[in-house]
């Protein structure tokens, strides 16, 4: 599948984007899946991720990038999982925040 990696700042908590300590770091969006990965992770998303936010930095497209089908299918399989688990969380425990 087709991705495309930018470069874009990315802030760890609200006290880091209060404090402008945010950091810059390469992600890959795929966009017929609307999933995106980084060091941190991988989480679901769309195009507005990657346009121009006030006062911030604009996402930098760096290259296009061509993701393993089997690697985007075990993405998939990770936020399925991930999704699933978060609810059994929510069902038992009250969420704050």
């Amino acid at each position: 599948m087709r991705g495309k990696k930018y470069k874009l700042k990315v802030y760890h908590s609200v006290l880091h984007w209060t404090h402008g300590m945010g950091e810059m770091i390469e992600e890959v969006f795929l966009p017929e899946a609307k999933v995106a990965f980084n060091k941190y992770g991988a989480f679901r998303t769309d195009e507005e991720r990657y346009e121009k936010k006030k006062d911030e930095p604009a996402p930098e497209l760096l290259d296009e990038v061509e993701v393993d089908d089997d690697d985007v299918e075990e993405l998939q399989r990770y936020l399925k999982i991930k999704e699933d688990v978060e609810r059994i969380i929510g069902k038992y425990l009250k969420r704050v925040g």
